[in-house]
């Protein structure tokens, strides 16, 4: 989308999990399956730093409202508290987890 305004950037997505978590909880809500794995996605912000970005699993998946669904999600929030300590050479200031932050 950016090439067609001129401007490029770096990006790329993953998609981050367990299958076996994910059939856990399509088992309960099989929309839960549009978000099992949730995807991060590292980008090249405008001053050329590296971004590390997604949504916290509680969040998107307690959208459901099954109470089952969201407690696996819930098992998974410390897990996906930012990236690992041997890739992050900073953080921004105030950083929240499921906010972008710097690599």
């Amino acid at each position: 989308m950016l090439q067609i305004a001129g401007l490029t950037r770096k990006a790329l997505q993953y998609d981050i999990g367990n299958p076996n978590t994910a059939s856990k909880m399509t088992r309960h809500q099989l929309a839960a399956a549009q978000y099992a794995p949730f995807r991060v996605v590292l980008y090249e912000d405008a001053e050329g730093r590296a971004v590390f970005e997604y949504d916290k699993p509680s969040s998107l998946f307690g959208q459901f409202g099954d109470p089952a669904v969201t407690a696996i999600a819930e098992g998974l929030d410390p897990l996906s508290s930012g990236p690992s300590p041997r890739l992050s050479a900073e953080t921004a200031p105030g950083q929240r987890r499921g906010s972008p932050g710097l690599l």
